[in-house]
């Protein structure tokens, strides 16, 4: 089962993807080729993304209703310098 945490990992992912790949499809010295795949996989990242933001609404709309537990068990630990 999904988290909150995991689809809003993967989404960011497919976000970081989707931006790349947008950057290589304007890439003018690349072919028509490349950037006809390029064009391609971003197409594709965008379908990859609506799907998780279909499954994030979901999960948050059962969240709402009682129909599953949002857990919060995080342990943070930063770097850095500095006492105490």
């Amino acid at each position: 089962m999904e988290t909150l945490a995991s689809l809003v990992d993967k989404l960011t992912i497919v976000n970081i993807k989707c931006f790349m790949m947008v950057d290589v499809h304007g890439d003018k010295s690349l072919t028509d080729k490349e950037r006809l795949d390029a064009a391609d996989k971003v197409r594709t990242l965008n379908s990859q993304r609506n799907e998780l933001v279909k499954e994030l609404d979901q999960f948050l709309f059962d969240a709402v209703n009682g129909n599953v537990e949002i857990k919060s068990n995080v342990v943070k630990m930063y770097k850095g310098g500095g006492s105490g």
